[in-house]
């Protein structure tokens, strides 16, 4: 559930310089996924409960040297197993 929404004409616009390159040949395009938004916004609410943080800041001890070590030592750049089996 995707919605884009294009302007018409940046060329002459007076906020161009904000949101475009300088040498950009086509119209500023912005998409919005609104599911996105909606889980981004319970996931920050979820993680800004003291035992969610407790939770995830354990993770850096657990979980984030053992990735390091697999893309620093081993090469790795990406893996799609999720769970614990």
């Amino acid at each position: 559930d995707f919605k884009l929404y294009e302007c018409d004409d940046c060329s002459s616009c007076s906020l161009r310089h904000q949101c475009m390159k300088p040498n950009s040949k086509s119209n500023k395009k912005i998409m919005k996924n609104y599911n996105w938004e909606y889980f981004k916004v319970q996931i920050n609410q979820k993680l800004s409960e003291p035992e969610t943080k407790k939770i995830y800041s354990q993770r850096k001890i657990d979980v984030e040297p053992v990735f390091g070590f697999m893309k620093a030592i081993l090469g790795f750049t990406r893996m799609s197993v999720r769970g614990i089996n």
